[in-house]
Protein backbone atom coordinates (compact mmCIF):
# COMPACT_ATOMS: atom_id res chain seq x y z
CA UNK A 1 0.00 0.00 0.00
CA UNK A 2 1.44 3.29 -1.03
CA UNK A 3 0.99 6.01 1.54
CA UNK A 4 2.31 9.49 2.14
CA UNK A 5 4.10 8.69 5.41
CA UNK A 6 5.44 5.64 7.22
CA UNK A 7 2.98 6.08 10.11
CA UNK A 8 -0.04 5.77 7.81
CA UNK A 9 0.84 2.13 7.01
CA UNK A 10 -0.46 1.12 10.43
CA UNK A 11 -3.64 3.17 10.01
CA UNK A 12 -5.40 1.34 7.20
CA UNK A 13 -8.55 -0.70 7.15
CA UNK A 14 -7.88 -4.46 7.04
CA UNK A 15 -8.04 -5.82 3.49
CA UNK A 16 -10.34 -8.63 4.61
CA UNK A 17 -12.94 -6.07 5.70
CA UNK A 18 -12.69 -4.24 2.38
CA UNK A 19 -12.89 -7.49 0.40
CA UNK A 20 -15.99 -8.53 2.37
CA UNK A 21 -17.65 -5.17 1.79
CA UNK A 22 -16.91 -5.30 -1.96
CA UNK A 23 -18.21 -8.87 -2.20
CA UNK A 24 -21.43 -7.97 -0.36
CA UNK A 25 -21.96 -4.81 -2.41
CA UNK A 26 -21.00 -6.25 -5.81
CA UNK A 27 -21.48 -10.03 -5.55
CA UNK A 28 -21.29 -10.75 -9.29
CA UNK A 29 -18.41 -8.40 -10.18
CA UNK A 30 -14.69 -9.09 -10.16
CA UNK A 31 -12.82 -6.08 -8.77
CA UNK A 32 -9.16 -5.52 -9.69
CA UNK A 33 -6.54 -5.19 -6.96
CA UNK A 34 -5.87 -1.56 -7.96
CA UNK A 35 -9.55 -0.76 -7.44
CA UNK A 36 -9.51 -2.51 -4.06
CA UNK A 37 -6.42 -0.49 -3.13
CA UNK A 38 -8.23 2.69 -4.13
CA UNK A 39 -11.20 1.78 -1.93
CA UNK A 40 -8.83 1.19 1.01
CA UNK A 41 -7.17 4.57 0.43
CA UNK A 42 -10.53 6.34 0.12
CA UNK A 43 -11.80 4.75 3.34
CA UNK A 44 -8.61 5.67 5.17
CA UNK A 45 -8.80 9.26 3.90
CA UNK A 46 -12.46 9.49 4.95
CA UNK A 47 -11.59 8.29 8.44
CA UNK A 48 -8.72 10.80 8.69
CA UNK A 49 -11.01 13.62 7.53
CA UNK A 50 -13.77 12.79 10.03
CA UNK A 51 -11.37 12.21 12.92
CA UNK A 52 -9.49 15.47 12.24
CA UNK A 53 -12.74 17.43 12.22
CA UNK A 54 -13.95 15.60 15.36
CA UNK A 55 -10.63 16.41 17.03
CA UNK A 56 -11.05 20.11 16.23
CA UNK A 57 -14.60 20.06 17.61
CA UNK A 58 -13.32 18.27 20.72
CA UNK A 59 -10.58 20.87 21.22
CA UNK A 60 -13.05 23.75 20.78
CA UNK A 61 -15.25 22.25 23.49
CA UNK A 62 -12.15 21.97 25.72
CA UNK A 63 -12.45 18.21 26.06
CA UNK A 64 -9.55 15.76 26.02
CA UNK A 65 -11.33 12.74 24.53
CA UNK A 66 -13.20 12.58 21.24
CA UNK A 67 -16.73 11.40 21.98
CA UNK A 68 -19.36 9.96 19.62
CA UNK A 69 -21.11 13.34 19.71
CA UNK A 70 -17.96 14.99 18.34
CA UNK A 71 -17.91 12.51 15.45
CA UNK A 72 -21.59 13.16 14.72
CA UNK A 73 -20.96 16.92 14.72
CA UNK A 74 -17.98 16.37 12.38
CA UNK A 75 -20.15 14.40 9.95
CA UNK A 76 -22.70 17.22 9.95
CA UNK A 77 -20.15 20.01 9.47
CA UNK A 78 -18.43 18.17 6.59
CA UNK A 79 -21.68 17.61 4.73
CA UNK A 80 -22.21 13.95 5.59
CA UNK A 81 -25.42 14.56 7.53
CA UNK A 82 -27.17 11.75 5.66
CA UNK A 83 -24.99 9.24 7.54
CA UNK A 84 -25.94 10.49 11.01
CA UNK A 85 -29.07 8.38 11.54
CA UNK A 86 -27.20 5.17 10.66
CA UNK A 87 -24.25 6.23 12.83
CA UNK A 88 -26.60 6.76 15.77
CA UNK A 89 -28.15 3.32 15.24
CA UNK A 90 -24.71 1.68 15.21
CA UNK A 91 -23.69 3.69 18.28
CA UNK A 92 -26.76 2.44 20.15
CA UNK A 93 -26.00 -1.16 19.12
CA UNK A 94 -22.41 -0.77 20.35
CA UNK A 95 -23.59 0.60 23.68
CA UNK A 96 -26.02 -2.30 24.05
CA UNK A 97 -23.31 -4.87 23.28
CA UNK A 98 -20.87 -3.20 25.68
CA UNK A 99 -23.48 -3.20 28.44
CA UNK A 100 -24.23 -6.90 27.88
CA UNK A 101 -20.51 -7.71 28.02
CA UNK A 102 -20.09 -5.85 31.30
CA UNK A 103 -23.06 -7.69 32.78
CA UNK A 104 -21.85 -11.05 31.47
CA UNK A 105 -18.42 -10.54 32.99
CA UNK A 106 -19.85 -10.00 36.45
CA UNK A 107 -19.36 -13.29 38.29
CA UNK A 108 -21.94 -12.56 40.94
CA UNK A 109 -24.67 -11.94 38.40
CA UNK A 110 -23.75 -15.09 36.47
CA UNK A 111 -24.06 -17.22 39.61
CA UNK A 112 -27.57 -16.04 40.38
CA UNK A 113 -26.85 -16.40 44.10
CA UNK A 114 -27.43 -13.42 46.43
CA UNK A 115 -24.29 -11.87 47.90
CA UNK A 116 -25.40 -12.72 51.44
CA UNK A 117 -25.63 -16.41 50.51
CA UNK A 118 -22.16 -16.30 48.92
CA UNK A 119 -20.73 -14.74 52.09
CA UNK A 120 -22.40 -17.42 54.21
CA UNK A 121 -20.95 -20.18 51.98
CA UNK A 122 -17.52 -18.56 52.17
CA UNK A 123 -17.65 -18.46 55.96
CA UNK A 124 -18.62 -22.15 56.01
CA UNK A 125 -15.63 -22.99 53.83
CA UNK A 126 -13.31 -20.97 56.04
CA UNK A 127 -14.66 -22.81 59.06
CA UNK A 128 -14.10 -26.23 57.42
CA UNK A 129 -10.55 -25.64 56.15
CA UNK A 130 -8.75 -25.66 59.52
CA UNK A 131 -10.54 -28.91 60.40
CA UNK A 132 -9.39 -30.55 57.16
CA UNK A 133 -5.87 -29.23 57.52
CA UNK A 134 -5.55 -30.25 61.14
CA UNK A 135 -6.89 -33.74 60.48
CA UNK A 136 -4.19 -34.38 57.85
CA UNK A 137 -0.61 -34.50 59.08
CA UNK A 138 0.89 -33.31 55.79
CA UNK A 139 -1.21 -31.06 53.63
CA UNK A 140 -0.53 -29.97 50.05
CA UNK A 141 -2.34 -28.58 47.08
CA UNK A 142 -2.00 -29.34 43.36
CA UNK A 143 -3.44 -26.85 40.92
CA UNK A 144 -2.85 -27.05 37.17
CA UNK A 145 -0.15 -29.69 37.66
CA UNK A 146 1.95 -27.51 39.98
CA UNK A 147 2.42 -28.66 43.53
CA UNK A 148 2.21 -26.14 46.33
CA UNK A 149 3.92 -27.20 49.56
CA UNK A 150 5.96 -29.81 47.57
CA UNK A 151 7.59 -31.45 50.63
CA UNK A 152 4.26 -32.60 51.97
CA UNK A 153 2.99 -36.10 51.36
CA UNK A 154 -0.81 -35.98 51.40
CA UNK A 155 -2.34 -34.06 48.48
CA UNK A 156 -5.78 -32.50 48.40
CA UNK A 157 -7.26 -31.55 45.02
CA UNK A 158 -9.27 -28.33 45.00
CA UNK A 159 -11.44 -26.69 42.40
CA UNK A 160 -10.34 -23.22 41.21
CA UNK A 161 -13.44 -21.70 42.84
CA UNK A 162 -12.54 -23.03 46.28
CA UNK A 163 -8.75 -22.67 46.06
CA UNK A 164 -8.47 -18.93 46.85
CA UNK A 165 -10.51 -19.34 50.02
CA UNK A 166 -8.56 -22.42 51.11
CA UNK A 167 -5.25 -20.79 50.23
CA UNK A 168 -6.10 -17.69 52.31
CA UNK A 169 -7.08 -19.88 55.22
CA UNK A 170 -3.86 -21.91 54.93
CA UNK A 171 -1.72 -18.78 54.78
CA UNK A 172 -3.44 -17.39 57.87
CA UNK A 173 -3.05 -20.73 59.62
CA UNK A 174 0.67 -20.87 58.75
CA UNK A 175 1.20 -17.29 59.96
CA UNK A 176 -0.54 -18.13 63.21
CA UNK A 177 1.66 -21.21 63.65
CA UNK A 178 4.79 -19.09 63.05
CA UNK A 179 3.60 -16.50 65.55
CA UNK A 180 2.90 -19.23 68.10
CA UNK A 181 6.34 -20.79 67.58
CA UNK A 182 8.02 -17.36 67.86
CA UNK A 183 6.19 -16.71 71.13
CA UNK A 184 7.43 -20.04 72.51
CA UNK A 185 11.05 -19.12 71.65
Amino acid sequence: MASSSGNDDDLTIPRAAINKMIKETLPNVRVANDARELVVNCCTEFIHLISSEANEICNKSEKKTISPEHVIQALESLGFGSYISEVKEVLQECKTVALKRRKASSRLENLGIPEEELLRQQQELFAKVPLVASSVTHFGVILCGRSYFPKMTAIVYLTPRVLPMVHCSLVLQQRQQRLDSNKQN
